[in-house]
């Protein structure tokens, strides 16, 4: 990540936890079907997750095999 992008992340960052900490009550009411939303919402993100790793096993496997296969031949003398 470029030093800018790490400067301007980190002022948002902290702008947002500024933002939190001065924040009063919010007298708002959280219907009960927000938490299965929130649940679901987690679980497909999650399911998700897997189903992409899931697809992408072979070239994962190929990847960390060229690079440890690279490192011993790279010791053998020649």
């Amino acid at each position: 990540m470029k030093r800018e992008t790490k400067i301007i992340m980190n002022i948002f960052c902290i702008a947002g936890l500024f933002i939190l900490c001065l924040t009063n009550e919010a007298k708002a009411y959280m219907d009960p079907g927000t938490g299965s939303f929130v649940m679901q919402a987690l679980l497909a993100g999650l399911v998700g997750i897997g189903v992409f790793i899931k697809m992408c096993w072979t070239n994962i496997k190929l990847t960390i095999g060229r690079l440890f296969k690279g490192k011993e031949n790279s010791n053998t003398p020649s």
